[in-house]
């Protein structure tokens, strides 16, 4: 569509409806610093408010929307989540600890097993072990719904797929407001330090606290943006990884010299580079607004798109659709052509978590395990909802583990 059309072009389809794709680094600009009031959030988003809620942080708009950023951006700060680091060893350690020379293993299934431990306990705060095991039974339920279960919403049932969905997202919910309960009762609960505690002694400018509804909600966005979207770059990592032995060598050789940073980095962000988990995102104006030489009316939705601009000949010559770290190594990239996390003020507040949980997973699995790939053929791309997956879970084969 690109090439036949140029940077901005549309499609219609019965989900999304009409959008207009934007895929040109100074018009991606522009709508990135769009002031909130310029903009809401297009309809696409909206769908997944049976899930998050309507306090969610991804639906908000406007005053709203900056204050809840302003209340939940403390907690995420990278300082502020440096702890975590020894945590996320553990708990990938432990998953690493059940691997013996010959297994097949889906490093994507693997970086959701992990991720998930880390947020019931580092951002839930759970620490008790049959909460943590049925919430590790149910909230994956709850991230990976379709689409089409949210936009058909028919309950046939107990067993139906909105039925299930309903009754699951019930029981979450009861888990969580039982644990906000306890934590509000709770005496010292201000020398706890996951990020539910931080929030709860969160107050806005007018001293206001978060309520129970907005805490479960923002707690929930939390887990959908944070959670499958992570795993799912852990295992786009290995797959490009592992058909690159030049990277893997290079990674390999610094994880086990004990510094894993430089290389590190770079890999992580030619990953996100070239197969970001979120392929666009969106905006839809408040106002007759141009771009591009073209005028858009108020809630026309348009995407800025992250794949597209990441795969820019003109951004990312030569060979823009190769996996190569050392592009990162050679110099930053130009502002607003890498993207993975969007932009502006609705730039995903929990990056820098995100950043941390991959480096440290990537980091423990090449200091204890050899990996090979299952197969010498790339990976296809697959789709669940908005994201974009490997299609084999970025499928490995473990040659020798310590």
């Amino acid at each position: 569509m690109r090439k036949r059309y140029g940077n901005i072009f549309r499609t219609s389809d019965s989900i999304a409806g009409e959008v207009f794709h934007v895929a040109d680094r100074d018009l991606v600009e522009q709508m990135f610093k769009w002031k909130p009031t310029d903009y809401n959030v297009a309809e696409p988003r909206q769908i997944m408010e049976p899930v998050v809620g309507q306090a969610s942080l991804l639906l908000l708009d406007g005053d709203r929307h900056m204050r809840m950023r302003k209340l939940m951006l403390p907690p995420f700060h990278g300082q502020a989540i440096a702890h975590y680091a020894e945590l996320i060893a553990q708990i990938a350690d432990r998953e690493i600890n059940g691997w013996s020379p010959g297994d097949t293993v889906r490093t994507r299934t693997v970086g959701q097993a992990i991720t998930l431990e880390v947020m019931i306990r580092a951002v839930f705060g759970v620490s008790d072990p049959g909460r943590v095991a049925e919430l590790k039974r149910r909230l994956p339920r709850l991230s990976s719904i379709s689409p089409v279960v949210l936009v058909m919403q028919k309950d046939l049932g107990p067993l139906s797929p909105w039925g299930s969905f309903l009754r699951n997202r019930d029981r979450v919910d009861e888990m969580l407001y039982e644990e906000i309960a306890q934590r509000r009762a709770a005496p010292g609960r201000g020398e706890r330090d996951d990020i539910l505690s931080l929030l709860l002694a969160a107050r806005d400018e007018e001293g206001n606290p978060l309520t129970d509804k907005e805490l479960r909600d923002e707690l929930i966005t939390i887990l959908l943006a944070g959670h499958e979207t992570t795993a799912t770059s852990i295992g786009w990592a290995f797959e490009r990884l592992l058909r690159t032995p030049p990277a893997l060598e290079c990674l390999t050789a610094e994880v086990k010299a004990g510094d894993s940073s430089e290389y590190m980095d770079a890999a992580i962000k030619e990953t996100l580079r070239v197969r970001p988990v979120i392929t666009e995102v969106f905006r839809s104006p408040t106002e007759p607004r141009e771009l591009g030489g073209y005028l858009f009316e108020p809630g026309a939705q348009l995407a800025a798109s992250i794949s597209l601009l990441q795969s820019d000949p003109d951004l990312y010559a030569p060979d823009p659709l190769a996996f190569r770290p050392e592009r990162f190594l050679e110099g930053a990239p130009e502002p607003y052509a890498w993207i993975p996390f969007g932009g502006g003020v609705r730039r995903c507040i929990g990056a820098s978590f995100a950043l941390l949980e991959m480096k440290i997973v990537i980091e423990r699995i090449l200091a204890r395990a050899q990996l090979r790939a299952s197969r010498a053929k790339d990976e296809k791309v697959s789709f669940r909802g908005i994201t974009v997956l490997p299609g084999r879970g970025g499928e490995a084969i473990v040659e020798s583990v310590a």
